[in-house]
């Protein structure tokens, strides 16, 4: 669980460089997690992710695409399965699409939240690119170690 300092540093780096669009959910809860949105540039589609805090920040968060639900690649397949050339790490229940942003053994603890938002972003901007053209997203997010 995240003290409340760091709740807080979190909270400042994310309204600073995402203003009003991330929201703190079910905090001193059972599934804590936030909330966000995020407007892409590419095609200026709103999306709606969550990360989830539960083990935050000693272990990596999964991050969740939750609107629009059932996301779809270029062609129409459905974009739930695990596959790295997408960087999904399958979906959920209700047609959430989980991202692949940190590998759980390149993870610290003292990665903030920003970043994960950020990679999130990045990810969004990907796809659109993908829906455009067909490449992968891995054409377009490159990893480094």
């Amino acid at each position: 669980m995240m003290t409340a300092l760091r709740l807080k540093q979190e909270a400042l780096a994310l309204e600073m460089y995402f203003p009003k669009r991330c929201m703190f959910r079910n905090i001193g809860e059972s599934n804590p997690y936030l909330d966000f949105g995020i407007k892409s540039t590419v095609l200026g589609r709103v999306y709606r992710a969550k990360i989830s805090l539960d083990h935050f920040p000693y272990s990596c968060p999964d991050v969740y695409i939750t609107e629009p639900s059932y996301l779809k690649m270029r062609d129409g397949t459905p974009l739930q399965r695990t596959d790295h050339h997408y960087h999904i790490l399958g979906g959920g229940n209700n047609g959430e699409t989980k991202l692949c942003h940190y590998s759980a053994q390149n993870w610290d603890s003292s990665i903030a939240l920003y970043y994960v938002v950020l990679k999130a972003k990045i990810w969004i901007e990907a796809y659109e690119g993908h829906l455009l053209t067909g490449n992968t997203i891995d054409y377009y997010v490159k990893q480094y170690k």
